[in-house]
């Protein structure tokens, strides 16, 4: 007869015969079992007893199920969430999330959680499971810190200040990413005025500093064409193009412990008919997608971060395919699978598809309930909640 193996003290007092039969797991097995578990059992489970609390409040251990999060092949942890519109005055007023997991496999995918957007407010990034939320009206301003899987908040950030409330003519983008230097989370403000797209003020705060530092370092000559900064290789990243000469489009890489940027070099394209669309993150890179003449839709991935030899193309997709023309913003990519290739990618803001380069074929989840989808950000749930 096979012993049994606990994984949690018995409760009350068992005879010194059965404590003796009963093996206990070391802590370090223990701790491996545990970094399989996902985020919302682990918050029960340190209710067990004091040592599984202090094996899952360990930071090491919370960076070791992030990391272990992060590369799950299966996306069994990733999520995204989609602000919604829900009247129609076309009006942003909440947020839901749901499974990536489910979007690859299932045909119909429910929402695990919605959210009412009071006062309105905007997901402007994600990083280590934490989403950066901001509200830039005309009447406030404020930026915020919140893990939707653990519901930790941050304190609210610093007042940005009144000129930076948003008007016809200005407008305010944002970054969010993580110091590895200084293992502390930044926020980067670009504020634009004129109507004209050129950045006027840049400033960064880190997570529990009392003001923002304004910074000179962005180009001033640049317009940025994409909202929010994509953290990916320790660096914020905007598409950019400049306005003081021939249209040029590139990235502007601003990297979060130096607090300095640089440039980065686009894929070589020799048509007349490019349209860029927007940078994004998949498998940990930066990645670059583009409208060709007016017929196909392109995505390549930067496989080591600043280097331009490293751009790969990974799939072109027709226009025709998706049942959209040429002159749309174009797909937000949300995911890609390593084993198959197969992208996920949302289309004119009530679509969302995945493309199968194997056999160049498409089909569409849908998401219950929900028509208009808006804004979407992938997270990684995590235990991640840092102290000011």
């Amino acid at each position: 007869m096979s012993s049994t193996i606990l994984l949690a003290p018995l409760k009350g007092d068992a005879p010194p015969e059965v404590s003796r039969r009963i093996p206990m797991l070391p802590e370090e097995i223990i701790a491996e079992i545990l970094l399989r578990i996902p985020v919302k059992s682990l918050l029960q489970f340190r209710c067990v007893c004091k040592s599984w609390k202090s094996i899952i409040s360990d930071p090491q251990f919370v960076k070791k199920h992030l990391h272990r999060s992060t590369t799950d092949a299966n996306f069994s942890r990733h999520r995204v969430v989609f602000s919604t519109e829900t009247d129609t005055q076309f009006v942003i007023d909440g947020i839901i999330e749901c499974s990536i997991h489910s979007l690859f496999n299932n045909p119909a995918t429910s929402v695990d959680a919605s959210y009412r957007m009071t006062p309105c407010f905007k997901v402007v990034g994600s990083c280590n499971g934490l989403l950066c939320l901001a509200s830039i009206t005309e009447e406030s301003s404020w930026v915020r810190l919140w893990n939707p899987t653990t519901r930790w908040v941050s304190k609210i950030f610093p007042y940005l200040g009144d000129g930076w409330r948003t008007s016809v003519n200005s407008s305010v983008v944002f970054g969010f990413g993580h110091d590895h230097l200084i293992d502390n989370y930044k926020v980067v403000s670009i504020f634009y005025t004129d109507g004209h797209g050129l950045p006027k003020t840049v400033k960064v705060c880190t997570l529990g500093d009392n003001s923002w530092t304004q910074m000179q370092s962005f180009p001033s000559s640049t317009r940025i064409f994409y909202d929010s900064g994509k953290f990916v290789g320790g660096s914020l990243n905007w598409l950019v193009v400049r306005s003081d000469g021939p249209c040029y489009y590139f990235v502007v890489s601003f990297n979060l412990a130096k607090e300095t940027c640089d440039q980065l070099l686009l894929p070589d394209n020799d048509s007349d008919q490019f349209l860029p669309h927007a940078v994004e993150v998949l498998r940990d890179s930066l990645c670059f997608t583009y409208g060709l003449k007016g017929t196909h839709f392109v995505l390549w991935l930067m496989k080591e971060y600043g280097v331009k030899e490293s751009w790969t193309k990974l799939v072109t997709i027709p226009y025709v395919d998706i049942g959209v023309s040429g002159n749309f913003f174009g797909p937000t990519i949300f995911s890609i699978r390593s084993e198959t290739g197969e992208v996920l990618f949302g289309v004119n803001f009530n679509q969302i598809a995945i493309y199968n380069p194997r056999d160049n074929t498409l089909r569409y989840p849908q998401i219950k309930d929900y028509v208009k989808l808006f804004d979407p950000v992938v997270y990684i749930e995590s235990m991640v909640s840092p102290c000011c």
